[in-house]
């Protein structure tokens, strides 16, 4: 019998290697440090655009919780390739 991990328990635990302080959250810098790693040539001031896009999200604490990181990830990925396109026409 094989049992199935749904993909979203698949992705939190790998994005746990960007929990840098240990504290079991990813704050806004691990976020950033994540989103540098996964889209490494995006300038800077794309990627500081798109984390204010998605700091709403982020908990009071400034902490994204496992329950909320896919919603999150989507955002600053739709806002990252919107941008993106724009700036190629």
């Amino acid at each position: 019998m094989t049992i199935q991990v749904p993909a979203r328990f698949t992705v939190c635990s790998h994005v746990k290697a960007f929990d840098l302080d240990g504290s079991g959250e990813l704050d806004e810098k691990e976020f950033r440090e994540l989103l540098h790693v996964i889209y490494p040539t995006i300038p800077r001031n794309l990627s500081q655009q798109a984390m204010a896009e998605v700091r709403s999200l982020f908990d009071h604490e400034g902490n994204l919780q496992d329950d909320t990181f896919i919603d999150v990830m989507i955002v600053a990925e739709k806002f990252i390739h919107e941008k993106h396109a724009e700036a190629g026409r």
